[in-house]
């Protein structure tokens, strides 16, 4: 059977980098990616230190949620896979505790796209997904529930989820959504913000898709 152990290191790495950066604190927060095959998602094991994770302990789970081998997976990772199930565009997801992302999150709103940023890097606004208990059935229905087609999400009281195409572009997006939140907060300490035209996000995002970089 295939180990997935390029998969394993790569989220292993991604981990400490998310720790490092400052997008989670202790062992909070998870990422996962699917394998290529599309029969698994590798996720970060529940309640180990980023930095002391080994391949070893790194959770294989098949996509009925069943752990096929290594440590207790993520108490979120039928969020995970609720996120997998619907979109088949994704396949890495990073669940963060960052500053801002929890701090819009606990105000329970949504955030307008109000930056060029987040109209071609998330798809528009985003959106807070109704609160469900950590590690719930509810939670993860409520975040596939909000997310749509979007790159990002909120979680209630909680911290925010961000996807991608790979874990390199789910990154990307976690920290445009941060910075995005972070200039949010501060542009309504001084005022207030006012959101992009749908035809210009709209027309931003089809160009970021299409055209940007080609």
């Amino acid at each position: 059977m295939n180990n997935y152990m390029e998969e394993k290191r790569m989220v292993i790495e991604a981990g400490k980098t998310m720790l490092n950066s400052g997008l989670t604190v202790g062992t909070w927060g998870n990422l996962s990616v699917r394998t290529a095959d599309g029969k698994y998602i590798v996720i970060t094991p529940s309640g180990v230190d980023y930095e002391k994770i080994t391949p070893e302990m790194m959770s294989l789970v098949d996509m009925d949620g069943k752990l096929v081998s290594g440590k207790k997976p993520s108490i979120e990772a039928g969020l995970h896979l609720g996120i997998y199930k619907k979109r088949e565009d994704v396949n890495a997801v990073i669940h963060t505790h960052s500053i801002y992302t929890c701090a819009v999150a606990a105000t329970r709103t949504d955030v307008p796209a109000v930056l060029d940023e987040m109209a071609q890097i998330v798809g528009g606004g985003i959106k807070t997904a109704k609160y469900g208990l950590p590690g719930s059935q509810e939670l993860a229905s409520n975040c596939a529930e909000a997310l749509g087609d979007r790159m990002a999400v909120l979680l209630a009281n909680h911290g925010g989820v961000c996807v991608g195409k790979d874990l390199k572009d789910a990154f990307k997006i976690t920290n445009v959504v941060e910075v995005s939140l972070k200039s949010y907060c501060l542009a309504k300490s001084i005022g207030n913000p006012v959101a992009l035209d749908d035809k210009d996000v709209n027309f931003m995002r089809d160009f970021f898709l299409n055209s940007y970089g080609k």
